[in-house]
């Protein structure tokens, strides 16, 4: 009866070696299916909950959007309880108008607020708007695959037959891919109705162009007149018909012997770009492929891929080619977070045998790290933590916490076995035993240090409740696997005797232990000599004083801060603002340019780039009209080019800024932050009721920042 009260759990778990081993191969199995299935992406989500409101007014300017409808709605967004900042781009017919929202706000109820918000003041908002579209943007926003389409050289087709082709086929197949969510169409050339009223023929039969638009509404709301434009001899009026409707269009009557076919030209098709797309430095028509918030960014694009080889297969006249991805950052970032996880491992298992100096013992470390691995992979899979950036670095620091674990209890069961003499299985229940609560209230008091940093907030949550999750994560397994697999290895490996091993172990704790009693020695006579003398332990204060603040005061102003360490990943962001009136012609040449500038600083794998916006398009276009020029350019690894990115955006910068017609230019590393949001150093945000005195204020800050040391550009909206 004594010896079965002295039976502790451990003991009874490690008789039953067929539960453990089930238990970790349950891990392992469970931590290989997650490794497949976990999401992979370059940072967490950190953006703000944004909802973007698009709305149409045909016909109308800017100017007049921007005041009938842009500004009455962004007042009444700012009543909206948790919104950061509510702002709008508006161009001719088109102005799309941002609510943002604090982290705390859940999207869906965001976009609920928006909507009764629009429909609070619909009433005072101009009749003739179309539908407003509501729109969530997230981090599936951003498109994981921009495919520019060109016809190829010699071929006879032209960009509006790319655009029919992008928009029909090719984009009904792809939003039927599991995981696409939307698929953008970009670059202009995009067919509508198109009736050129001649000037002089309503002159000779004595109508008004009014007549002709009033006609045009009133027998179909759905030939809404988009736009109007006055040249010399004849005027543009762009419907919303679709092609079916050029011959009811032509027999409409304008008076009851004229049709207006007498005094129009009616035929479907393109007449001039509000927007243009270049893709590798080709005029191209944009594919952007937006992924469904649920879906993983690698697999996705790799669907996208496969349909898009089916494509080239079948139109051979056309050329597909990728001008923006996010694939290559995700994969090359993960590859090397993983490289520097298999070097801490192996440069963490010689540190360890230094110290252990024994062979059995290092085996035992070698086996459990994959199991601890595998076990805390498995746990984030069920959690739902993916890998990134944030995450891996955690599975890279939580080594050390692993190793502690393993190394404590291990430790303990050679002591009782070495050093008291005990057979093997004695020794390890005995040592697992009497650590193992040790052992568990340090796990837990690390837990407890972390996990504050779940909760502070902000964006530092974003980043850093990932990090601490995983962290947790790695202690937890870390723990399980040091009290149940560390004991029962111990229980075969540190049980082998074979004496040639057990020679060279010896030789090396002798040699080890020789060097650790050197090392102890030396820090044992220093302190000593401090505590033993006055004067000395005085100066030793007076110089450890001396050193932190000159880290303060010195080191830290000198080496800086920033939001997140810099990531060299290849991609430069450029934004160009050129003179204001600036037909698209021109901009284009500019564009073409560039593209130039930006294949001579080094070997390119691609550039997107993009002019003006069109309607409801978010996720590809400069945001703004034809006088704003977006691009984005991605070289080959920084292992394959001798300049940083750093230094290619200050070439950039400086190459860019002197080409007739750029009036403000923005040069930035991509992908360098995790919050997308972050548009500057310095963000200043200028109010007035008073257009002019706006403009001025503006002008006036811009001018101080420009001359503030360590601005490299500036830009005002």
């Amino acid at each position: 009866m004594m010896d079965q009260k002295k039976t502790t759990w451990v003991e009874k778990v490690l008789k039953k070696p067929h539960v453990i081993i089930s238990f970790l191969a349950l891990f392992v199995m469970a931590g290989m299916f997650g490794y497949n299935k976990i999401h992979r992406n370059l940072f967490p989500n950190s953006n703000y909950p944004e909802v973007a409101l698009v709305i149409v007014e045909p016909g109308s300017s800017a100017k007049t959007m921007a005041s009938n409808i842009a500004v009455p709605v962004e007042e009444e967004l700012y009543a909206l309880d948790q919104i950061r900042r509510a702002y709008s781009t508006t161009i001719d017919e088109v102005t799309v108008i941002r609510a943002e929202f604090e982290y705390t706000k859940d999207i869906d109820t965001a976009v609920n607020d928006v909507t009764n918000s629009l429909s609070k003041i619909r009433a005072k908002l101009p009749k003739d708007i179309k539908e407003p579209q509501i729109i969530k943007i997230t981090e599936a926003t951003a498109p994981v695959l921009v495919v520019a389409m060109s016809p190829k050289e010699g071929s006879s087709l032209s960009l509006e037959d790319i655009r029919d082709l992008a928009s029909g086929e090719i984009k009904h197949r792809l939003l039927k891919t599991n995981g696409v969510a939307n698929v953008d169409i970009f670059g202009g050339y995009e067919k509508e109705l198109q009736i050129i009223v001649d000037k002089n023929k309503l002159d000779a039969l004595h109508l008004s162009l009014g007549q002709v638009i009033a006609t045009i509404q009133k027998n179909d709301s759905e030939y809404a007149v988009g736009f109007v434009s006055n040249e010399e001899h004849r005027y543009l009026l762009k419907s919303q018909g679709k092609r079916d409707k050029v011959d009811a269009l032509k027999k409409l009557p304008v008076t009851a012997d004229i049709k207006l076919s007498d005094v129009a030209k009616v035929y479907f098709g393109h007449y001039e770009n509000n927007a243009a797309y270049f893709g590798n430095g080709k005029e191209a028509i944009a594919l952007s492929i937006q992924r469904s918030i649920t879906a993983d960014v690698i697999k996705t694009i790799d669907k996208v891929e496969t349909i898009m080889d089916d494509f080239k297969a079948k139109y051979p006249n056309v050329d597909f080619e990728v001008s923006d991805t996010q694939k290559e950052t995700i994969e090359q970032s993960t590859m090397n977070m993983f490289d520097s996880l298999r070097d801490a491992i192996i440069m963490s298992t010689i540190v360890v045998f230094l110290f252990l100096a024994s062979f059995r013992q290092i085996l035992v470390v070698l086996v459990t790290i994959p199991l601890v691995y595998a076990s805390t992979i498995a746990l984030m899979w069920l959690v739902g933590i993916d890998f990134n950036v944030v995450t891996l670095t955690a599975i890279i620091l939580a080594l050390g916490l692993l190793l502690d674990d393993t190394v404590v209890v291990m430790e303990n069961i050679e002591r009782h076995y070495r050093e008291l003499r005990k057979d093997i299985h004695a020794a390890v229940f005995d040592g697992t035993k009497e650590i193992m609560f040790a052992d568990f209230s340090g796990t837990v008091t690390t837990m407890i240090a972390l996990s504050p940093m779940l909760f502070v907030g902000g964006y530092p949550q974003t980043v850093f409740a990932p990090l601490v999750g995983t962290l947790l994560l790695a202690l937890i397994s870390s723990y399980v696997i040091s009290i149940i697999a560390v004991p029962l290895l111990s229980l075969h490996i540190l049980a082998i005797q074979n004496p040639l091993l057990l020679k060279v172990e010896d030789g090396f704790h002798r040699v080890i232990g020789t060097a650790n009693d050197y090392i102890q020695g030396f820090f044992a006579n220093m302190v000593r000599a401090i505590t033993a003398s006055k004067p000395l332990g005085f100066v030793s204060i007076i110089v450890l004083i001396a050193l932190f603040v000159t880290s303060v005061k010195l080191v830290m102003p000198t080496v800086g801060q920033e939001l997140m360490p810099p990531m060299d990943t290849g991609g430069v962001n450029i934004n160009i603002t050129t003179d204001a009136n600036l037909p698209i012609e021109k901009s284009e040449a500019l564009m073409t340019k560039v593209n130039k500038i930006i294949s001579e600083q080094g070997e390119l794998l691609r550039i997107s780039g993009s002019i003006g916006s069109e309607a409801g398009v978010l996720s590809i276009g400069s945001g703004s009209g034809i006088d704003h020029l977006k691009i984005v350019a991605t070289y080959v690894d920084r292992y394959k080019r001798k300049e940083d990115i750093w230094q290619i955006s200050k070439a950039l910068r400086e190459a860019i800024s002197k080409l007739e017609n750029v009036k403000y230019l923005d040069v930035t590393p991509y992908g360098a932050t995790a919050l997308a949001s972050i548009r500057a150093t310095v963000d200043a945000k200028l109010s007035s009721s008073d257009i002019d005195l706006l403009q001025d204020a503006g002008a006036k800050v811009e001018k101080a920042l420009a001359h503030t040391k360590g601005v490299v550009s500036t830009s005002t909206t």
